[in-house]
């Protein structure tokens, strides 16, 4: 079977090779993997693309482009990658998707939910396979609790407790992600960090049934730091996007009663001595516990524990995660992305889609528009809207 001919946009050569999201987290398993072959890189002039292919060495035949149009009509191209910042994601995806071009973009998909309906809406009409980079879907310590969950472990799911801190959105920003204060961008800690982190959990335990949730900000400047010289770039930068998330609800099950949840994400670290993350999921007959350096279990973290309890022997046990020598081999941030890939390219589904993310997005807007409101009600529309 020939290999899916791929277009990456975005994939920046700016900085020393190895810095580079695009490479690190995509193009390490694109090269890798017999299943797949870059052909074009698109970014914002034809000599950054080449200045890209060049530095990656994706060889002579690779064409470079600096509008997203043209790499969307390039007939060597099968799958447009879309690795942009945010408020740029709908300029890639739309012409790829007017072309007839399957697309994997990254999480968030787009920078609102308008957005969102659109591109979702035209992937439809043209009837072709896209895939968000959402990949806690297939992070091993996910499915591994989703699978103890189901195989009954624990016995009936009574609650999940979820609480977490992401460094981003504390007193301090790096100047990489400077954006993460500005909510027209659509990227910063709720729409990535709780984001990523609600999507596993409900890709696990169940979706809504309903929910109630908080959204605050409660820092409204931050400074601006470069991160790899701890220098001050921008003191007192304002920031209008939230540092508090607090969903409360109950999911979606077939079990009596059904399962609650409750849900903080805080900007800023954690208590020094403590994980950043700490997920539990409380059974009738035993607990799950997953501990982390970071909430984000889309990607990992080398100290990743999950134990399970068994309340009949009073007994904790730790539980072994998948291995996988080719997945191991690869940098951390591109391991589950690279599953995401061989889901794709297998073609037996088990990656989220546009239609998936457009049901995130609903939830994100949902409760944005609550926080704005002064509301914190039941999530109606976001619950009778359907996908």
């Amino acid at each position: 079977m020939a290999p899916i001919r791929v277009g990456i946009i975005g994939l920046s050569a700016s900085g020393t090779s190895g810095t580079s999201w695009a490479e690190k987290a995509h193009l390490d398993y694109l090269r890798a993997s017999p299943k797949y072959t870059v052909t074009a890189v698109c970014n914002s002039s034809v000599a950054s693309a080449e200045k890209a292919i060049k530095t990656f060495e994706l060889g002579a035949d690779a064409k470079a482009y600096g509008n997203p149009e043209d790499i969307a009509n390039d007939p060597n191209v099968d799958l447009v990658v879309v690795v942009t910042r945010v408020d740029k994601h709908a300029g890639g995806i739309v012409p790829a998707l007017r072309a007839g071009k399957d697309v994997f973009c990254e999480w968030p998909l787009v920078r609102n939910v308008a957005e969102a309906e659109e591109v979702a809406k035209l992937a439809r009409e043209k009837r072709v396979r896209t895939m968000v980079g959402l990949q806690g879907h297939v992070a091993p310590v996910v499915n591994k609790v989703k699978e103890l969950v189901e195989h009954g472990k624990i016995g009936n799911v009574l609650s999940t407790t979820w609480i977490g801190s992401p460094s981003n959105g504390g007193a301090v920003e790096g100047k990489g992600v400077f954006y993460f204060t500005d909510r027209e961008v659509g990227g910063n800690p709720l729409t990535i960090h709780f984001g990523h982190s609600i999507d596993y959990v409900l890709y696990a335990l169940g979706e809504f049934e309903s929910f109630n949730s908080l959204l605050a900000q409660q820092r409204k400047s931050v400074t601006i730091i470069d991160r790899a010289t701890n220098e001050v770039v921008e003191k007192d930068r304002p920031k209008n996007t939230f540092d508090q998330m607090i969903v409360q609800g109950r999911l979606q099950s077939n079990s009596d009663p059904k399962p609650v949840l409750s849900y903080h994400m805080r900007g800023g670290d954690a208590f020094p001595s403590d994980p950043k993350l700490i997920w539990r999921v409380y059974g009738s007959t035993g607990e799950i516990q997953v501990t982390a350096s970071g909430p984000s279990l889309s990607v990992g973290y080398p100290d990743t524990e999950l134990k399970l309890f068994d309340a009949e022997s009073e007994k904790v046990e730790e539980v072994e995660l998948e291995k996988s020598d080719f997945f191991d081999s690869l940098p951390l941030l591109g391991r589950n992305i690279g599953r995401l890939y061989e889901a794709f390219a297998d073609g037996k589904g088990g990656y989220p889609d546009f239609e998936h993310a457009l049901k995130r997005h609903r939830l994100l807007d949902e409760m944005e528009r609550r926080a704005d409101g002064g509301s914190q009600l039941l999530g109606a529309e976001y619950l009778k809207a359907k996908v």
